[in-house]
């Protein structure tokens, strides 16, 4: 028997999900218990990683709605990431958020959870690897502007 060029669609697992969506969901575990995002000495809006490490919001939520902007385009499925654009515009501004502005981007979350369980892990680490490259690129443009 000949066995055909088609591999086996690997989904994530229960583990997988929790990695995954674990930065997201302490963004909005902290909302949810503090009812406030926590900030740095600078007022830039932060949140703690599992390892106990801080870093900025709006950067973090922006890399994944790009991300997710990338898997949109390429599992072609409709996805309104506009509540995430919203919350982070709010952050940078430093405006009130809305407990409507929070459920709508939980929201959106939910149904990221909901699509990913669905996807294939392997197409998926294709597109978080640009994705990263794509960050690494920005930082480095970033950095060297600042030099200049």
């Amino acid at each position: 028997m000949r066995k055909t060029g088609a591999r086996r669609i690997q989904r994530p697992s229960v583990i997988q999900i929790l990695y995954i969506f674990d930065p997201i969901d302490r963004i909005f575990d902290q909302l949810d218990s503090d009812g406030m995002i926590h900030v740095d000495t600078r007022g830039v809006p932060v949140f703690c990683d599992c390892e106990g490490v801080w870093h900025p919001t709006v950067p973090a939520l922006l890399g994944w709605i790009e991300l997710w902007e990338r898997m949109k385009a390429k599992g072609r499925f409709q996805l309104d990431l506009e509540p995430l654009h919203k919350l982070c515009r709010k952050l940078e501004l430093d405006t009130v958020l809305m407990e409507d502005d929070v459920a709508n981007a939980k929201a959106v979350i939910s149904e990221c959870r909901r699509l990913f369980r669905g996807m294939d892990t392997v197409a998926v680490a294709s597109m978080v690897r640009d994705q990263q490259i794509a960050i690494e690129i920005h930082n480095r443009q970033a950095q060297d502007g600042q030099k200049g």
